[in-house]
């Protein structure tokens, strides 16, 4: 058996995560898997009716089924152990989050918001905050011009305010009981590690947190009740992609085949990892 040390990276898309393993010296692909999600994107929930027009939402308990199959694949495929197996980092499509608990745990879950679709993972895709998004750069366009400027000149639905915005007015409730608000990326790192720390990756590009977030008044210009949103919801200090979140807990050590020594990197958006995937890692270089 090889002794080579290795490292995993996950890709979790729109319908299925990729894994591959990535011998580390020489950057060489020992081995590939996927894995569809179970419940892909859903147009409905249990018992309910369907979602409206330009809604993607899904099971966050997908995202963890494609870590428990594809990792231990992984090793399987390549004949190597968890032990040589450094680190691991994840990259989602973004903003890609969900709503959930003080402790990380998803509000779908719970009995009383297995029906709401607020409470379930709101997809990339999710164009039903468009309204949201529009009132979110008019307000901006008005009142904080030069933060508009840093982001084009405009605000999409695909961001994570109008996606907050849009389950503050539709279902103040899952506000209400939503401990922390979560990229998906971010969200993964806490259930492997138990430590919450956001990625800057996203958080810069898709939470306007450059390198700190916009005035309070810029929230509560809103809506008043967005008063708690960066205090407490959207808690967590940033961390570059190469920085480390923490090592797995016992619990997914023993879930993946891996060790409790292992480190798991910030996360990252997808679209980013392909433009270092490229080779593109210095200034005057571009990948299109």
């Amino acid at each position: 058996m090889s002794r080579e040390t290795y490292v995993i990276g996950v890709d979790f898309g729109t319908l299925s995560g990729r894994a591959v393993l990535v011998e580390a010296a020489s950057g060489r692909v020992a081995a590939q898997e996927e894995r569809p999600y179970g419940h892909g994107v859903l147009s409905r929930l249990p018992g309910g009716e369907p979602l409206g027009r330009g809604w993607a939402i899904q099971d966050p308990d997908d995202y963890l089924r494609v870590l428990e199959e594809t990792v231990p694949a992984l090793l399987r495929t390549a004949g190597i152990s968890g032990e040589q197996v450094a680190g691991l980092g994840c990259d989602v499509t973004s903003c890609t989050m969900l709503p959930a608990a003080r402790d990380g745990t998803p509000l779908c879950r719970l009995e009383a918001y297995r029906r709401q679709p607020h409470a379930y993972v709101k997809l990339w895709k999710h164009h039903g905050a468009f309204r949201q998004a529009e009132r979110i750069e008019a307000w901006a366009r008005e009142a904080y011009p030069a933060l508009l400027e840093r982001y084009g000149g405009r605000v999409s639905s695909q961001w994570l305010l109008p996606k907050v915005l849009q389950i503050l007015e539709e279902a103040p409730e899952v506000y209400r009981d939503c401990g922390l608000i979560l990229e998906m990326v971010d969200w993964l790192s806490l259930q492997l590690t138990g430590k919450l720390r956001r990625n800057a990756c996203c958080a810069g590009f898709k939470s306007f947190r450059n390198p700190g977030y916009p005035p309070q008044d810029f929230f509560t210009g809103l809506d008043g009740r967005l008063a708690d949103l960066v205090p407490e919801k959207l808690r967590g200090e940033a961390a570059a992609p190469w920085e480390p979140v923490g090592r797995l807990s016992p619990e997914w050590a023993r879930r993946l085949g891996l060790t409790c020594g292992t480190w798991v990197s910030a996360g990252i958006i997808d679209a980013h990892a392909g433009v270092l995937g490229c080779g593109v890692t210095g200034a005057g270089q571009m990948v299109m």
